[in-house]
C-alpha cells in the first residue's frame, strides 16, 4: 500500500495552512462545467451556519483533460475560505482520491471532513449543514445523506445493496450509497490508514466499504434528507458498469469476513435518521431497451457461469425469463430473487472461479429484476415504491436459513449446477 496519497504539492500546502476546523473535499474527474457551483454551495454554507469555524477547501482531481482544478480555483469563495488542488497517489478511482481527502483532514487535525461528489449540482446550503452539524455537535462520526433519487437510479442500491445490508448487519441504513459523507477527523484518519487502498475500496466500491466498517465496528452514524441526485452508472451493457461490479465484490468480500455477525443477527433496526428518507420520483428516461438487451445478451455471454454459480431451482426460472416476447411480461418473485444474490455471494467467496466475473455476472439477471420491478410500479403507481422495496428487503431476510445452508454445505470443487 501507499505510505500516503498525497503528492508533495499537497505537502506543501498543507504546511503553510497547519491547520483547520472544517475540511471539504471534491474528488473530480473531468467535473469543469460542475465543481465551482460544488465548492460555493460547500463554502456558503458553512460562512452561513459555521461562520466561527475555519475552512479549507480541496479538491483531489484524477488528471482532467477539461480544466476542472482551474475551475475549482476559480469558483468565488469569501477570503478567509483557503483552497487548493491536488492529485493523488494510488489506484486511479474515487476512493483513492477520497483517501487523500481523508489524509488532508488528519493533515490539519480537522473536527469534521466532508466528502462532495464533483457533479452534485443541486446541493444547497441546508444540505451541507445538516451533514455537518451531527459531526461538529459530537452526536456521531459519520453521517451519510439520503438523496433522492429516481426509480430507476435507485434499483442497484434498493434491489441489491440495501437488502443485504440490512440481512448481513441488522440495521436499516435506507441510502447506502450515497457518494458523499461527513465524517470525524477522528473516523477519517483511523479509515486513512487501513490496508484497503489496492483492493476495490480504492476504485469504485468505497461507498460500501465505508458503510460496512461503520456497522462493524459500531460507529455512531445518522443519517440525513438531502437533495436529488442522478446515477451515472452506465446502462444496457453485461458488465454493466464497474462500480457496479467493485461494490458487489467489495459487499461480498465481507459476506465472508464480517461472517460471524451475519451469522448472529436475528432481526433488523433502522439506523438512526434526522427525518424521513425522501420519496424516490419518476425517472425523465427509462433504459428498458438497454436493459432488456443487457439481460439478454447477459444471459449468452455468460450462461456457462450462471449455471455453475445458481442452485438449478433457481437457474430455470431465469432461463424462462429470458424466453419472454419482450421486457414488458417480465415478473419475478421477491425470495427466488433474494435466493439469487445468495447463490452469488456463496459462490463469490467459496468457489474456485474469477470473483471479479461472478460479481460482473449478476448484471445479467440483475437487468431482469429491474424490468420487473418497473412493470409493477406501471400496475400499481409509484406511491408504492417503499412497499415493495420493503418486501424485498423482508425476503432477503427470510432467506438467512438459505444463505447458512448454502455457505455451510458449498464445496468448491463439487459443482451443484452442471455445466454443460
Amino acid at each position: 500500500m501507499y505510505d500516503t496519497s498525497l503528492l508533495d504539492d499537497a505537502e506543501e500546502q498543507l504546511r503553510a495552512l497547519r491547520s483547520a476546523d472544517i475540511v471539504v473535499g471534491i474528488p473530480s474527474y473531468r467535473n469543469a462545467r460542475t465543481v465551482g457551483a460544488v465548492a460555493r454551495g460547500a463554502g456558503v454554507a458553512v460562512h452561513r451556519f459555521f461562520p466561527d469555524k475555519k475552512l479549507v477547501l480541496v479538491n483531489v482531481d484524477a488528471n482532467s483533460s477539461d480544466g476542472t482544478p482551474a475551475a475549482f480555483m476559480r469558483a468565488r469563495l469569501p477570503e478567509e475560505f483557503a483552497r487548493f488542488s491536488t492529485g493523488y497517489r494510488g489506484l486511479t478511482g474515487h476512493g483513492s482520491a477520497t483517501r487523500a481527502v481523508f489524509e488532508v483532514a488528519t493533515r490539519l487535525g480537522a473536527d469534521a471532513c466532508i466528502v462532495l461528489d464533483a457533479g452534485l449540482t443541486d446541493v444547497q446550503p441546508n444540505d451541507i449543514r445538516a451533514l455537518l452539524a451531527p459531526v461538529l455537535e459530537g452526536r456521531a462520526h459519520l453521517v451519510l445523506p439520503m438523496h433522492q433519487w429516481s426509480f430507476v437510479d435507485a434499483a442497484f442500491e434498493d434491489l441489491i445493496v440495501y437488502p443485504m445490508v440490512r440481512l448481513m448487519y441488522g440495521r436499516a441504513v435506507r441510502r447506502p450509497l450515497s457518494g458523499d459523507w461527513s465524517l470525524s477527523g477522528r473516523l477519517a484518519q483511523a479509515y486513512s490508514e487501513q490496508d484497503v487502498w489496492e483492493t476495490d475500496a480504492a476504485r469504485g466500491g468505497l461507498d460500501i466499504w465505508l458503510l460496512v466498517m461503520a456497522l462493524a465496528s459500531e460507529v455512531p452514524l445518522v443519517q440525513v434528507p438531502s437533495c436529488h441526485k442522478q446515477s451515472s452508472l452506465v446502462f444496457g451493457t453485461t458488465a454493466y458498469d464497474q462500480r457496479f461490479t467493485h461494490t458487489l465484490s467489495t459487499l461480498f468480500r465481507h459476506l465472508g469476513s464480517h461472517q460471524r455477525l451475519w451469522r448472529n443477527v436475528r432481526s433488523c433496526e433502522d439506523a438512526p435518521a434526522e427525518g424521513p428518507a425522501p420519496t424516490v420520483i419518476a425517472a425523465e428516461e427509462r433504459p428498458t431497451a438497454d436493459f432488456w438487451r443487457g439481460f439478454r445478451q447477459g444471459m449468452r455471454g455468460w450462461r456457462r457461469l450462471l449455471r455453475r454459480i445458481l442452485r438449478p431451482e433457481n437457474y430455470e426460472p431465469l432461463t424462462f425469463l429470458a424466453k419472454a416476447e419482450e421486457p414488458g411480461e417480465l415478473d419475478f418473485p421477491d425470495d427466488l430473487w433474494a435466493r439469487m444474490v445468495l447463490d452469488f455471494g456463496v459462490c463469490f467467496n467459496k468457489a474456485e472461479l474469477d470473483p471479479d466475473k461472478v460479481a460482473a455476472s449478476l448484471s445479467a439477471p440483475f437487468f431482469a429484476r429491474s424490468l420487473a420491478l418497473w412493470n409493477r410500479l406501471d400496475r400499481e403507481g409509484l406511491d408504492g415504491y417503499e412497499d415493495m422495496i420493503h418486501a424485498q428487503a423482508l425476503a432477503f431476510e427470510k432467506e438467512r436459513h438459505y444463505l447458512r445452508e448454502r455457505w455451510d454445505t458449498y464445496v468448491a470443487w463439487v459443482p451443484d449446477s452442471p455445466i454443460r
